[in-house]
């Protein structure tokens, strides 16, 4: 045969007779993909638990045991790594959270205030004192008071230290008239695009008049000029230059030094890391053994198991299939009626028990009246009668392609008590087929034949050489009987 054609439901049903190893081999297979998962999820919990015991473990006591291992030079490279990667760390958090390196540094938001100190005395002891007074505002103006007041207002997600960092407080000279000259502290507020001046105006003057008068020894602070401009700083450009190259240049160098590093030298790196994580206080919300109990314990995963059946089901009847196609035994009903080119006369059913008997009712429902019930059987014996009456013969040949076993002998003395009552006998005959020998006389004779064929055990080529053998012989082949195993 140069094709086969599978009947999918004929497939299917065949497969259903077999559903003690189709059930077999799913448990089979969810069991093992179950001890697969099983061991994954132990490894990934003693793996969990070693991180653990080496996390909370005794670091100090691993860092001096690696460290007397290693050369002095190969503790201090890792030393200066740890060094460079604090100072890393420090910068890029500073880069991260600081108000001046997040700014356009070509396009800043300044305020800029006069604060001016002075006093109807002008004798010199007096003047001595104006220049301390202007001293202690400039100092007042750049303190973490001051900072404090403009970060709440402006600056509410940032700290103090960062705020400090826009502000500005400095002694200058101040024209009061055309030959007075009067020091004053300029103020300079780097502030938010969006922020209104008049408001930190009245910032600044509250803070003015909330100085103790002690402090200012008798003089008269007051607010005497506030501007707003929009300017490029080149110091803040230079500074975030600066900062952006020096992480550069940490990361490139980094991400060759350490793959150069030993295994101890890595190793020293991981355990020095922990340790800071620890003393920094990172690992000191839970304890080790809470740490243990967060860790989920390993468990048979339902996903393997289902895994598992679904391709344990998959694999035999996937190996069947395979074995189905490349067969060389008639294994459907399709199989026998497409060579012989006659049609079924009989069905047996055999091997179909408890709760599969049912699939009786669908099984090769296109055959379904030639199973062998009671009204089968009598359509059956009308058949045998008319095909001896039209034949005019009283006999009939059942060719059979291998010796009966127990079984196919009660099913052939069943077709032949069947036969007896339609009036005509049926003759066992047994082809034998060896090789290439020419066995054409094996059907000799003008009676006509029914073929006996038997599913997973008649090979297909035998019943091609039987249908060309009765062409020779001129003998009918009126029809085959089925014994579905």
């Amino acid at each position: 045969m140069e094709e086969r054609e599978i009947d999918l439901l004929e497939y299917l049903l065949r497969e259903l007779r077999k559903w003690k190893l189709i059930l077999l081999s799913a448990v089979i297979g969810g069991v093992l993909l179950g001890c697969v998962g099983y061991v994954r999820d132990k490894n990934r919990y003693n793996a969990q638990l070693s991180d653990i015991e080496l996390q909370y473990g005794n670091l100090d006591e691993q860092i001096d045991t690696l460290m007397e291992s290693m050369e002095e030079d190969d503790i201090e490279v890792v030393n200066d790594h740890m060094a460079r990667k604090n100072s890393f760390i420090s910068q890029e958090e500073y880069l991260e959270n600081s108000i001046l390196m997040n700014l356009d540094a070509n396009h800043i938001h300044e305020a800029n205030y006069i604060v001016s100190v002075d006093s109807n005395d002008t004798d010199v002891e007096n003047s001595s004192k104006i220049t301390d007074c202007t001293e202690s505002i400039a100092l007042r103006f750049t303190s973490e008071q001051f900072a404090e007041i403009i970060r709440e207002k402006f600056y509410p997600d940032r700290d103090t230290s960062y705020v400090r960092e826009v502000i500005s407080a400095y002694i200058s000279s101040y024209v009061i008239a055309m030959d007075d000259v009067a020091p004053v502290v300029k103020i300079e507020i780097y502030l938010p695009d969006n922020a209104d001046v008049s408001t930190c105006n009245g910032l600044i003057e509250d803070f003015i008049n909330d100085i103790p008068r002690n402090q200012v020894q008798g003089c008269t602070v007051r607010l005497i000029s506030s501007d707003e401009d929009y300017i490029s700083d080149s110091s803040v450009i230079t500074k975030q230059r600066d900062i952006y190259n020096t992480l550069d240049t940490y990361r490139t160098k980094t991400k060759t030094e350490i793959d150069t590093y030993s295994d101890d030298q890595k190793r020293l790196v991981e355990l020095l890391e922990m340790q800071e994580a620890v003393d920094d206080g990172e690992n000191d919300n839970i304890s080790k053994q809470e740490a243990i109990d967060e860790v989920s314990t390993p468990g048979v995963s339902l996903k393997y198991i289902l895994i598992g059946v679904f391709l344990g089901v998959i694999i035999v009847m996937g190996i069947d299939f395979v074995i189905l196609a490349i067969s060389n035994k008639v294994n459907t009903i399709d199989d026998a009626a497409l060579v012989l080119a006659v049609r079924p006369m009989l069905v047996f059913h055999n091997g179909i028990s408890g709760v599969m008997t049912d699939s009786k009712k669908l099984y090769n429902f296109q055959y379904k009246k030639y199973m062998d019930t009671d009204q089968q059987m009598e359509n059956f014996e009308c058949e045998i009668k008319n095909l001896v009456k039209a034949d005019g013969v009283n006999g009939i040949t059942m060719v059979l392609t291998g010796a009966p076993d127990e079984q196919d002998k009660e099913y052939i003395d069943r077709i032949k008590g069947i036969a007896r009552k339609a009036g005509s006998d049926i003759t066992e005959q047994v082809v034998e087929f060896i090789g290439d020998i020419n066995v054409s006389s094996q059907l000799s004779g003008d009676i006509p034949i029914i073929v006996y064929v038997r599913q997973g055990h008649t090979v297909v080529k035998a019943l091609d050489d039987i249908r060309e053998m009765a062409v020779k012989n001129n003998r009918v082949i009126a029809g085959f009987v089925y014994v579905d195993c």
